[in-house]
């Protein structure tokens, strides 16, 4: 499998506007790790625009009116439903419900950015860790749909396996696993967490909605199928892994990993070898950096 061409590393249409769409229903600290790094994305040339939607969460908002920049635009919304998300040191438990949930707000995100006549949307996950140049990589890639990386052990003895899959529902091959360790941009079947999503796609009908008769349990699911429908493909970018905070024992090291970022970043855009590298040493020994729905 080799890399698509990801043209100019750092070509992004100056005034692009993107709307950083965030479902979060979180543990307090891990979410206050997670707006770190969100507000320390670099949008350079970039119009942001932030749209947070609360999933039975209240004390969420606090901590986002703590962590917000004065300059940052923030819009927020409460969806209120008798589903209760839990997780523990093993894994997430998610239910049908809860994926309806999900399956939602993601939606009220996409119509969102219509609204704003937003180019594109950036969907990301509440308890990733981001690298700094995330978010510019994936405008300058120029694609519909194109996810970032990041490895997660679903359980703690299970090897890491990435967010994203070639076939099916998560179909992944032992080829795509080495080549997805390289710096590139890779053609794949489904990916979700951390997505960049053209409102030029949305319009065109891609949702996160189920599709009728099709029993694939997920909205990143439903995503993947509509896209194929729609002759739309989607990729994922391996040049600045995040950092999934799959459990909370896990935050000290994803704090570490970030710091160490920071202090490279701060003298330019760090070679994307080095950011693979990185990412690579902040592999725990037993435990995960991300997940899927």
């Amino acid at each position: 499998m080799a890399p698509v061409s990801a043209g100019a590393m750092w070509e992004v249409k100056v005034g692009m506007h993107v709307l950083v769409g965030v479902c979060a229903r979180q543990h307090p600290e891990i979410f206050d790790a997670f707006l770190s790094s969100l507000f320390g994305l670099n949008g350079t040339g970039l119009e942001l625009s932030y749209y947070f939607v609360f999933h039975n969460w209240d004390e969420g908002q606090g901590i986002l009116a703590e962590r917000t920049p004065t300059t940052a635009q923030v819009e927020v919304a409460s969806y209120q439903t008798g589903h209760e998300y839990l997780t523990d040191e093993r894994t997430h438990r998610w239910t049908r419900d809860l994926v309806q949930d999900v399956t939602n707000m993601r939606n009220m995100i996409l119509r969102r950015a219509l609204e704003m006549q937003s180019d594109a949307v950036f969907m990301v996950d509440s308890d990733l860790l981001l690298h700094p140049q995330t978010l510019r990589r994936l405008c300058a890639s120029g694609k519909d749909v194109i996810a970032e990386i990041f490895w997660t052990r679903w359980q703690p003895t299970d090897p890491e396996l990435p967010n994203a899959w070639e076939v099916d529902q998560y179909g992944i091959g032992p080829e795509a696993l080495r080549q997805w360790r390289k710096p590139g941009e890779y053609r794949v079947g489904g990916t979700g967490a951390c997505t960049l999503i053209r409102t030029s796609a949305i319009r065109k009908g891609l949702s996160y909605s189920p599709v009728p008769s099709v029993s694939w349990v997920g909205e990143d699911r439903a995503l993947q199928l509509r896209a194929a429908v729609l002759g739309i493909p989607i990729f994922i970018d391996t040049h600045y892994p995040a950092f999934h905070i799959y459990r909370l024992s896990l935050l000290p090291q994803g704090k570490r990993w970030y710091q160490t970022v920071q202090q490279r970043t701060r003298h330019g855009p760090e070679p994307a070898e080095a950011a693979v590298g990185e990412a690579r040493a902040a592999e725990p020994t037993r435990g995960p950096s991300a997940e899927l729905s």
